[in-house]
């Protein structure tokens, strides 16, 4: 009998494995099971530059593995059914990146939009992880509730093998995606123990503000609604009843409130000059209140059931120096992450080959 577990030795511990629920979290795993929050806390900035816990997918496996004192001496979470990350909380806490033995292969596919992204993908019999590593690396640059026919997308990935058996997409490597008449591409490039996405031009894909406060292809899948424009300042978004809202960018909450007009709303100031108000919501994140900062991403509220068919929607406004401003406003901001000078010439050449990969693909 072996008692080895992602390269542990096992033997008389307890192992709890599982998979991540909607709206669950690593945090909310180690409390059940009596992690002190000092603990969670350190270890989270032990996991900076390694993997964000922010990302994990519900849906994707974990394990917990126990001593007999009952403590939890390992969580482990599946990125993909080849690669893993270890959380080790014994006496020296670590984090630290796994891999299965797999063969890894690069495929290149592409498309044009046929109703949403998910649904395309889904046509296209492909994985529709697909869509959702697509909207995490132009969530800054594309709202994926505006697409239209004539989008189009091509993609790089890398998949893995086992027994030479696919078990699934484990990375974009470089993609291409035509919206609105204009070209965005992003290239894999990990830099300082970060996997990041560049331009071009080796400037970070990320921006100041994400461009939706929805996961479409995570949260409304085939079914998601467009927002509707309430006024050139404002947007109502429709969604499935508990869906995660998100905050656009980092700040920090400076009101929570409810009203007749505004409902359950809250209003986040991203700095001196630009904030966003939510207005509509439904259950607010338990930790949330006045003074709390909150980073780009984070879930802040849900969607509350106040549409037939277990929809609901919300509001979300978008402010300059406290007057109603235009999303394309908060366009105007970007992050300044950039490829080292010292690897730009490694970066070109990684981006001339993987501008041919892209290039060979014809509809």
């Amino acid at each position: 009998m072996s008692y080895e577990l992602y390269g542990l030795d096992v033997k008389s511990k307890e192992v709890i494995q599982g998979t991540l629920g909607k709206n669950q979290f690593m945090q909310d795993l180690l409390r059940e099971h009596d992690v002190p929050s000092s603990k969670i806390d350190a270890i989270e900035k032990k996991a900076s530059g390694i993997f964000d816990v922010r990302r994990m997918r519900a849906g994707n496996t974990f394990t917990l593995v126990k001593n007999p004192y009952n403590e939890v001496d390992y969580f482990i979470y599946e990125k993909n059914p080849a690669q893993f990350v270890v959380y080790d909380f014994r006496d020296t806490l670590s984090v630290y990146e796994g891999k299965e033995n797999a063969i890894y292969r690069n495929k290149t596919i592409g498309g044009y939009i046929d109703g949403t992204l998910y649904q395309t993908i889904q046509k296209m019999e492909l994985d529709v992880r697909l869509a959702k590593l697509l909207e995490e690396i132009y969530a800054w640059s594309i709202d994926f509730s505006h697409l239209d026919a004539e989008d189009y997308f091509k993609v790089v990935y890398e998949e893995a093998y086992v027994d030479g058996t696919s078990i699934g997409i484990t990375k974009v490597m470089a993609t291409h995606f035509h919206h609105k008449k204009k070209d965005y591409f992003a290239f894999y490039f990990p830099q300082d123990s970060l996997e990041t996405y560049y331009d071009e031009e080796g400037q970070s894909v990320k921006r100041t503000f994400l461009k939706s406060p929805l996961r479409y292809t995570a949260a409304n899948a085939d079914e998601e609604e467009l927002p509707t424009e309430k006024s050139k300042f404002e947007l109502e978004y429709v969604g499935s009843t508990g869906t995660p809202i998100i905050a656009l960018g980092k700040g920090d909450i400076a009101i929570i409130s409810k009203n007749r007009q505004k409902g359950t709303y809250i209003k986040i100031n991203h700095g001196e000059i630009y904030s966003t108000e939510y207005r509509h919501l439904g259950q607010l994140k338990d930790s949330l209140e006045v003074g709390s900062a909150v980073h780009q991403g984070d879930p802040v509220a849900s969607i509350g059931n106040n549409l037939e068919n277990q929809k609901g929607s919300f509001t979300l406004q978008y402010f300059m120096n406290g007057v109603p401003a235009s999303p394309e406003s908060f366009e105007i901001i970007t992050q300044t992450d950039s490829i080292a000078s010292s690897r730009q010439m490694e970066f070109q050449k990684k981006v001339e080959k993987l501008k041919q990969e892209l290039g060979k693909f014809e509809y």
